[in-house]
């Protein structure tokens, strides 16, 4: 359905307090010739147009939780965000944040830059921040231009929309010029050829431009959620990889990279992921300034149940392992990883 019917239906039903569906179906109808418009068909467009972002709901901010986590890890309050929401919905809104957040940082960079670099991490959480940002270029003015990077190929053939390059598409629509780097290599490599593949024609003009990127929007997983995209892949295709990250304390992976309560994991675990930026540059970054690198910790989004994360973000919020500079979460895991 287009836009415009859409966004006029989304209008009708809540500019007019009290109309109810049958007569914003008739009204449609009178108003605008859709006689395929019926009662039983409003809340679906008006469920549609909050998908297509005409309809956000911003949740309250918790105040109190982002001070505690500022305080206690001695970060920046300003650069905390605690989303006071619950429940199934949790993860989309964090999404819904980060986008706003991101768009923020976009703008504060295009007020002294011609082009902002934006880099993109993989995963369903990613998915749906891209989704949301998309949404959002589509009715801003005055973006500067802006050049989307992969971080990562991805490796979930089942979920291929996860990989950054499947969510370029998102950003089609942006009202300024929008260009792309794109990251074609295999997904997972032995480790012993890494070094190789990143000199590889199609791969090292990623890695060459990766210290153009301004932002990165990334999220985290748990190696204690066994639908993680790097828990499934090690245990299948590496059992002894996998053991050995047991073995070093894993307890979650940034951009497919593990680390455990205190640092990065880097031993050879016989294959790994391909991505632009190892943990330790994340935390460069961070410490040198004139980057920014949002991280989103919202509950998990492959799990089949209610998964909160929050035992592999409290090592992040460490100074040793501080690898971000922009952080949008939940109260209950905010919540979480306040308890001693």
């Amino acid at each position: 359905m287009d836009d415009s019917i859409i966004f006029a239906i989304c209008s009708r039903f809540l500019t007019h307090g009290k109309a109810s569906a049958t007569a914003v179906a008739t009204w449609a109808q009178s108003e605008l010739g859709r006689n395929d418009i019926t009662r039983e068909r409003v809340y679906p467009i008006i469920k549609e147009g909050m998908r297509r972002g005409f309809l956000v709901l911003r949740p309250p901010r918790n105040e109190l939780l982002a001070q505690r986590i500022a305080d206690r890890y001695k970060a920046r309050l300003g650069n905390i965000q605690v989303l006071d929401v619950h429940g199934p919905s949790t993860l989309e809104h964090v999404a819904s944040a980060g986008a706003e957040l991101t768009l923020s940082l976009i703008k504060e960079l295009g007020s002294r830059k011609d082009a902002v670099h934006v880099g993109l991490g993989s995963g369903n959480t990613l998915m749906m921040v891209a989704r949301q940002l998309g949404q959002l270029l589509k009715s801003e003015n005055d973006l500067p231009d802006l050049v989307f990077h992969a971080l990562t190929s991805g490796f979930s053939v089942r979920e291929p929309m996860s990989a950054p390059v499947a969510m370029f598409s998102f950003f089609n629509d942006a009202t300024t010029n929008v260009g792309y780097v794109g990251l074609f290599s295999e997904a997972v490599v032995r480790t012993g050829d890494y070094e190789g593949v990143v000199r590889l024609p199609g791969v090292r003009e990623s890695f060459d431009e990766k210290n153009n990127i301004d932002i990165i929007i990334t999220s985290h997983a748990s190696s204690s959620n066994e639908s993680g995209q790097l828990f499934q892949f090690m245990k299948q295709y590496s059992s002894s990889g996998f053991d050995a990250l047991k073995m070093e304390g894993w307890v979650g992976d940034v951009l497919f990279r593990p680390y455990s309560d205190s640092k990065p994991i880097l031993i050879d675990c016989g294959i790994r992921a391909v991505t632009l930026f190892e943990i330790s540059e994340l935390i460069e970054i961070c410490k040198k300034g004139g980057r920014y690198i949002v991280l989103i910790s919202g509950p998990s989004s492959r799990s089949a149940t209610f998964s909160i994360k929050s035992d592999a973000l409290r090592p992040l919020l460490s100074q040793d392992l501080r690898v971000w500079t922009h952080l949008v979460t939940d109260a209950g895991t905010a919540i979480e990883v306040l308890q001693d």
